[in-house]
């Protein structure tokens, strides 16, 4: 239930043009593109459209996932 209040949130938050920083988790933030026009005059907001949704790690977390250790996996015969 909380994720789900936690992931409107954001969402909420993107489509208003802003940033969410989850401290010491990292950034998302949309990133927009337009469509071709051939003068400057023709760029309308209709024109723009979100091109993906950008995630940055924090420095926090990446420190903190550099301790980890990996197993090779061997399946079951």
């Amino acid at each position: 239930m909380a994720i789900n209040v936690a992931l409107e949130i954001i969402q909420d938050e993107l489509l208003d043009s802003n940033n969410v920083c989850l401290e010491g988790f990292g950034t998302f933030s949309l990133k927009a593109e337009s469509r071709d026009v051939e003068t400057p005059d023709e760029l309308r907001a209709e024109s723009i459209f979100v091109k993906k949704i950008s995630f940055k790690h924090s420095p926090i977390l990446l420190q903190k996932m550099k301790s980890a250790t990996f197993v090779k996996y061997k399946t079951p015969k």
